[in-house]
């Protein structure tokens, strides 16, 4: 017997909170009907990846809306501001470059 796509999360997710109470794989197993203690290990330990990915993407996403805004409040200070406002530029620019993984994407010769 398959189990449909929404009934697989709903296991994982059951699996999750079972583990984060402490229960063992066995009995995860047991009461959500996977085979053996492996299958229920596999199936949290996939569900964990997935989640922790999930909050890490949503960090990213809103530290770069907040780096976003910095840099746009002190774009309209650049005249005024001189070399201390164009240096906090260039190290929003490095701290975005760095958050979206751009220089470990490319072989940089000064490393």
């Amino acid at each position: 017997m398959g189990w449909d796509k929404f009934t697989s999360e709903w296991r994982i997710q059951q699996g999750i909170e079972m583990r984060k109470m402490g229960v063992d794989y066995d009995f995860i197993a047991k009461e959500l009907g996977y085979a053996d203690r492996s299958g229920a290990w596999r199936a949290v330990n996939k569900g964990m990846k997935r989640v922790t990915y999930e909050h890490a993407k949503a960090y990213q996403e809103s530290a770069l809306v907040d780096l976003d805004i910095m840099y746009d409040k002190l774009w309209q200070r650049l005249d005024t501001g001189g070399y201390r406002v164009a240096d906090q530029l260039l190290r929003i620019i490095d701290q975005r470059s760095k958050l979206i993984g751009l220089y470990d994407k490319c072989k940089c010769s000064d490393k």
